[in-house]
């Protein structure tokens, strides 16, 4: 006789939340996996990946004001920002 067994996401036994962004989860988790038919046990692993989600917005860094001579050329520098993502592969415009 077979059975299936289903794992719910995220399983209730994570001890954590997962996050792709979080450097010790990144590598992914092994799970150990053990079943009995009430006479004989049998036990196998499994490696459950992390893929990353674009669940992180991105972040704006720089000054919070300026000022500015009323006779400032066009297209000159008035203030740097930098913007950065923690999700990997996203595309900042």
């Amino acid at each position: 006789m077979n059975h299936s067994l289903s794992i719910s996401t995220p399983p209730t036994s994570f001890f954590c939340q997962l996050d792709y962004e979080d450097p010790s989860q990144r590598n992914g988790f092994e799970l150990d996996i053990r079943v009995f038919d009430g006479k004989f046990y049998a036990t196998t692993k499994i490696r459950i990946e992390i893929e990353d989600i674009n669940d992180s917005a991105p972040i704006i860094t720089g000054p919070k004001q300026t000022s500015i001579l009323e006779n400032v050329e066009r297209k000159e520098l008035v203030a740097e920002f930098v913007a950065t993502d923690l999700d990997e592969n996203d595309f900042i415009e």
